[in-house]
């Protein structure tokens, strides 16, 4: 069953393919979810890499990683640095090269007062 639209979940689950929906952050951080079903030895490179790709795939327009732990994670992705009014695709790949995918738009929120009530002139 495939849904178009947005959808504006707190933490959203990566998919291992992409349909019609995506998520709308409500911020500057896009923040997904991520289960582990399994103990991850210490010593292990145990890391979910990401990248972020716009809509061409050509080349992410950032990348990094999480170290990751049995349990959830989440993955707090900062947009800051990329365009706002576009359309992403979060790639998500596992130690054994699986991967899962999260379709978003970025739209950049005007700072609030009360986000800026730390600054002063």
């Amino acid at each position: 069953r495939t849904q178009s639209g947005p959808r504006t979940s707190g933490s959203p689950h990566p998919t291992r393919e992409l349909d019609g929906t995506f998520e709308r952050p409500p911020s500057t951080t896009l923040r997904s979810h991520h289960d582990e079903d399994y103990a991850v030895a210490p010593g292990q490179n145990e890391d979910l890499a990401y990248a972020i790709y716009d809509w061409d795939r050509a080349n992410p327009v950032q990348s990094g990683t999480l170290n990751k732990r049995m349990g959830e994670n989440f993955l707090d992705v900062p947009l800051a640095y990329i365009q706002s009014n576009r359309y992403y695709t979060l790639e998500v790949t596992n130690s054994k090269a699986q991967k899962k995918y999260l379709r978003f738009l970025h739209i950049a929120h005007p700072p609030t007062l009360a986000s800026l009530h730390h600054l002063r002139v």
